[in-house]
């Protein structure tokens, strides 16, 4: 990101992150003049006016007509780090398998004090990283607050409120998606059990995406133990045995695996 006579301007990658998008989705916007023109920083660079683009999120949550085609998708997983909720901009950072949380209406995403709060907001057009698979986000959304956790909705307002909104927000985000891609890393994933449960019950379309480990009868030991969840699924995808460099790689080769999936399911998610 770099600064223009006082205006940030954002290079492809900034608006890639801002926007959701994919690159390719975002420049054939931009040709068919639905999307901010970029403006020219040098021989071979070009970037975009920060307020422009979002404005332009901002009119598109107001007037959006939805593509169709798209399939509504719900990630159910572990929402993130500790560290994001004590870090300034990070507040609204929400890796669970893919970095979605953030919305144009985050800043309304508070629950307040009543019995009928909802942590959620309007779908919101996303690309798997590293593809061209779009998909419409579906939740769940994470509150504002001073204190995250590993929960949806811990806010600095009262715990039971906060839940009881998040609750709300996953059933209802779930109720309207398509697909429920759950991400299982590890033993204590109360809720994203809860979350597939719910999807069966609803008959959607499961993904299931475990890492690989070594275990008896060609499983690992994780997927050994959440057999049951993984049955409920309609694809089980096991990540490739490899190093992984950090966290984001791993949820990288995620996104490539589901997107696969996703794309044989829904063709027209494949933006050409």
């Amino acid at each position: 990101m770099t600064q223009l006579h006082n205006e940030r301007i954002l290079r492809i990658d900034d608006v890639v992150e801002l926007t959701g998008m994919s690159r390719s989705m975002i420049y054939k916007l931009q040709s068919s003049n639905d999307f901010p023109s970029s403006i020219q920083l040098g021989e071979r660079a070009v970037g975009w006016r920060h307020t422009d683009v979002v404005q332009w999120l901002e009119r598109k949550r107001r007037t959006q007509t939805l593509p169709q085609g798209l399939p509504t998708i719900y990630m159910a997983g572990r929402m993130g780090e500790a560290v994001d909720n004590k870090e300034p901009g990070r507040e609204f950072s929400c890796w669970r398998l893919f970095d979605v949380a953030w919305s144009p209406k985050s800043g309304e995403l508070e629950t307040e004090s009543g019995p009928n709060d909802v942590l959620i907001a309007d779908r919101m057009i996303r690309t798997f990283h590293g593809t061209n698979v779009s998909f419409l986000y579906s939740g769940p959304w994470k509150a504002r607050g001073s204190y995250h956790g590993y929960i949806h909705g811990v806010t600095t307002c009262s715990p039971g409120e906060a839940e009881g909104a998040a609750y709300r927000g996953s059933l209802q985000g779930i109720t309207r998606a398509d697909v429920i891609v759950a991400f299982l890393d590890d033993m204590e994933a109360y809720g994203t059990l809860v979350e597939i449960g719910f999807a069966r019950a609803l008959n959607k379309r499961i993904i299931v995406v475990t890492p690989y480990g070594e275990g008896n009868w060609g499983r690992s030991p994780l997927a050994s133990d959440l057999w049951f969840a993984i049955r409920a699924a309609d694809k089980h995808v096991v990540l490739p045995k490899r190093q992984y460099s950090d966290v984001r790689e791993k949820w990288l080769y995620a996104h490539l695996h589901v997107a696969a999936v996703v794309a044989e399911w829904y063709p027209n998610a494949a933006v050409q």
